[in-house]
């Protein structure tokens, strides 16, 4: 299937039996509908979020961003972030690497990040916290990622030391409304 091309189940199947290159995930999954994840070459198919989920994502991002103004660094909502063999899509993203601002019109995925934040749903849960958290810290620019619950009201950290990945347990801010 090459961009431009009418996807049908038939084409779509031949793709999943296959592994994609970050490139042919982009190009084949766009033209259909639904949001899909690439893991390690095979496209996943990912479930809505609830209300809550957005509005919570949304204020992370507003915090973040009123953080960051003025700053090199900008706020994400939903990037697309290509490493390896994989494309994920975080809530949030913060992102300050040059190699990212290139081609703002035509660049359909970031590499750099410097931070992510998901916001945790009961049915992606186990998801986010194990394989998704694996492929994160396989990301050499990154520095942290935020798992937000809103059923504990707890932010779980993971961050990025010279010895290796810390994990802490906060609350979350005042001003973030979950």
């Amino acid at each position: 299937v090459h961009a431009g091309a009418r996807v049908d189940g038939q084409a779509l199947m031949a793709s999943v039996a296959r592994k994609l290159s970050v490139d042919e995930f982009l190009d084949e999954y766009e033209l259909i509908g639904g949001k899909h994840e690439l893991i390690r070459g095979v496209p996943m198919c990912i479930s809505g979020a609830s209300r809550l989920h957005y509005m919570i994502a949304r204020n992370i991002e507003r915090t973040i961003g009123r953080q960051l103004a003025g700053g090199q660094c900008q706020s994400f909502l939903d990037p697309a972030i290509a490493a390896e063999d994989s494309v994920l899509y975080p809530d949030v993203a913060v992102l300050c690497d040059s190699r990212d601002f290139t081609d703002l019109e035509t660049e359909r995925r970031f590499y750099f990040p410097s931070l992510v934040a998901e916001v945790l749903s009961p049915s992606t849960r186990g998801y986010d916290l194990n394989a998704k958290l694996a492929l994160y810290k396989a990301i050499e620019s990154l520095r942290g990622i935020l798992f937000a619950d809103p059923v504990t009201e707890v932010f779980l950290w993971h961050v990025r030391t010279p010895e290796g990945w810390v994990e802490d347990f906060v609350p979350p801010p005042e001003e973030l409304d979950m």
